[in-house]
């Protein structure tokens, strides 16, 4: 329906869906109260606008296929907070799209179709030149980038390697960090975040970047390095299977994988609280895009 549409009478609604005149009777006068009809008499009740559909959001989530060769459902975390994201704006009534570009082609012809996406491992120098393009209202996931329009979102894991270290007690603690090897900024910060608070605590850091691409060979080589750096702790991004198959062959090695259950053992992301975050902030910035940009980082937890 379109607006200026004429809408049934109050009868021929009664006799279509089988509700009570009073109750079609209220409604109408309520629609009429918050000018979503107008009633004429001797002609009937016509559209003036259509809220439902003024508050109908397209939302986009696109990762770069070169940074993450694997696909994003290899990635431990973010695989899960796509799903929580997708529930989350399908549960607002809102439509959830999920596609992917790489370093030479940006589809913004489909994000011009979308009121808002998020991007992943977008580069940099690519986003500069073609973001300012796009109509849509434009965020990233994971990166940051140097345009004041643009909200960058990632993950704080300061609190969590802050946690583990204090419950690990005074060093020297030697600590194996597992994290992704993938081409972008983030895993840097966090190994060197990692490094800066074990180093003020007088514990060791040994750093295990891997192809999550490839589990077998990433799983074999995290094997390997607990048999040579011989750790007092593991943690990082494990896959779930690797955690349980660590835990019965090294029954006494604390083992703190980044989780997105709330009462997992771990480096706890409560993903359904950050998709929620995102989902209002989104939302937020589409109702005033006059507002300024975030640079925000969603704290990790230490669960033990």
């Amino acid at each position: 329906m379109r607006v200026g549409d004429r809408i049934e009478s109050q009868n021929e609604i009664v006799a279509t869906f089988g509700y009570s005149l009073v109750t079609v009777l209220r409604t109408l006068r309520d629609m009429e109260d918050e000018h979503i009809i107008y009633r004429q008499v001797g002609r009937g009740s016509f559209l003036v606008r259509l809220p439902w559909a003024e508050s109908y959001l397209r939302i986009g989530w696109f990762y770069n296929r070169d940074r993450i060769p694997g696909g994003i459902f290899s990635n431990v975390l973010y695989s899960h907070v796509i799903a929580s994201l997708e529930n989350t704006i399908v549960s607002d009534g809102h439509a959830f799209v999920l596609g992917s570009f790489t370093d030479r082609k940006m589809p913004v012809e489909l994000w011009d179709r979308l009121d808002a996406v998020l991007l992943f491992g977008a580069p940099s120098d690519m986003a500069k030149e073609h973001l300012p393009e796009t109509t849509s209202l434009i965020a990233t996931m994971d990166m940051m980038l140097a345009q004041v329009h643009i909200d960058s979102h990632g993950i704080d894991m300061r609190p969590a390697f802050d946690g583990m270290l204090n419950h690990l007690g005074p060093g020297p603690q030697k600590v194996l960090y597992l994290d992704g090897r993938i081409d972008l900024r983030y895993p840097a910060i966090r190994d060197q975040e990692l490094r800066s608070a074990a180093a003020a605590r007088g514990h060791c850091i040994e750093t295990l970047m891997v192809d999550m691409e490839h589990p077998d060979a990433a799983y074999s080589a995290l094997r390997q390095a607990i048999t040579r750096f011989k750790p007092d702790a593991v943690c990082g991004f494990l896959r779930e299977v690797w955690t349980q198959e660590l835990t019965q062959q090294y029954p006494d090695l604390p083992i703190y994988p980044v989780v997105t259950r709330p009462d997992a053992r771990g480096f706890s992301v409560d993903a359904r609280g950050w998709t929620r975050a995102l989902a209002d902030r989104t939302y937020a910035r589409l109702a005033d895009r006059t507002l300024p940009p975030l640079d925000t980082r969603f704290p990790v937890r230490f669960l033990r």
